[in-house]
């Protein structure tokens, strides 16, 4: 707040008088004064994560096509995040207003007396003492029971130290009794550990069901920001509209193989019991290969019995990236790529004539 000070003459005498600008004029010259320095230090955060926002921008465009526009999205990313932080200073909400707690009927009379003594009344105060009997304010008896159940006190309860739940991750595992010294296997760790019965799974399937789908979106989310650093080359990945259980992912042809060169679209739905159940991948993009039917679905033994909650949306990429140029002729799913597998010339030759972006 800036103070003014002015002198005003009348003849000899001089007055000096104070006054003060108002608040809102002396905030808004405080942050004018400080609004380029808040610039630079908001550009400097955004320049600190601009590389995330990049990456997802390229992965929109290589799975939506070229109408999309990286520097429009990347733009509108910051603006959400700039309208987010305005949160920050929000009025919040109201306290919640404590519940009026209804007073004994003798304090109650009590009270009344002191705010009719307050207002004037002519009715003189009563005289503090025991009253002469229990004012009962219904008809019916008390019984004496109650009465003596009422004086009664409730036995203290102490509670002991708090654990403190940010130490769970998902990683955790939870081992009883003589287990806990014996090695677990990979089947130990596919297991869904909401299957398992307990007396909370009794209590309701919404509860769970909402629980569960948190989580695995809390896992989905963090698998987005490992595969977007990864910096792996051919793979991407990356949600389909707003729904963060259906991904699009983009794998190129490995090189030194017949599919170098090639681009393929693959589909991953991700079910309920994510990571503990694996995720239905296809193919979008029409492929021939020995291990992928006509429908686009994989025989991968990651993706069956092999599953392991260890796996992600990365390893899975990979491997499928792999399996592109090391097929599995011993179960094929297309006989007639198993069998041209063998001569590699009329193989590509056929792939490159077939093939469909």
């Amino acid at each position: 707040m800036i103070k003014h000070r002015q002198v005003h003459r009348r003849g000899r005498r001089s007055q000096m008088t104070v006054s003060y600008t108002d608040p809102v004029i002396s905030m808004d010259l405080l942050r004018a004064v400080l609004q380029p320095s808040f610039n630079e230090d908001i550009l400097a955060v955004f320049n600190k994560y601009m590389k995330f926002f990049q990456k997802a921008a390229s992965n929109v465009k290589e799975n939506m096509g070229d109408e999309v526009q990286p520097e429009v999205l990347i733009r509108e990313a910051c603006r959400n995040c700039l309208e987010q932080a305005k949160q920050l200073f929000s009025d919040g909400e109201k306290p919640p207003q404590r519940p009026a707690v209804d007073l004994p009927a003798s304090k109650r009379g009590r009270q009344v007396d002191d705010e009719s003594s307050q207002r004037g009344s002519p009715v003189p105060k009563k005289r503090k003492g025991r009253p002469p009997g229990p004012v009962i304010p219904y008809d019916r008896p008390v019984s004496t029971g109650a009465m003596s159940k009422s004086k009664v006190s409730e036995p203290i309860r102490r509670e002991g130290p708090k654990w403190d739940p940010a130490r769970l991750n998902e990683n955790s595992t939870f081992v009883l009794g003589s287990r806990a010294n014996n090695p677990q296997d990979m089947a130990s760790q596919n297991m869904d550990p909401a299957a398992a019965p307990s007396a909370a799974a009794l209590k309701g399937s919404e509860t769970g069901g909402s629980a569960t789908k948190g989580s695995v979106s809390k896992r989905l989310q963090q698998e987005l920001m490992t595969l977007m650093m990864s910096g792996d080359k051919g793979i991407s990945a990356f949600p389909e509209s707003d729904n963060l259980f259906r991904w699009i992912g983009t794998i190129d042809g490995a090189k030194g193989t017949v599919y170098e060169g090639l681009r393929y679209k693959l589909s991953l739905e991700f079910p309920s019991g994510y990571p503990y159940q694996a995720p239905r991948v296809k193919f979008v993009t029409p492929c021939f290969h020995p291990n992928v039917d006509e429908q686009g679905f994989i025989c991968l033994d990651i993706l069956k019995e092999k599953w392991s909650a260890l796996y992600d949306v990365r390893s899975i990429l990979l491997s499928v990236q792999s399996l592109l140029g090391e097929p599995n002729n011993d179960s094929p799913m297309n006989t007639m790529a198993a069998e041209l597998w063998a001569n590699q010339e009329a193989y590509r030759a056929h792939l490159h004539s077939t093939y469909k972006n």
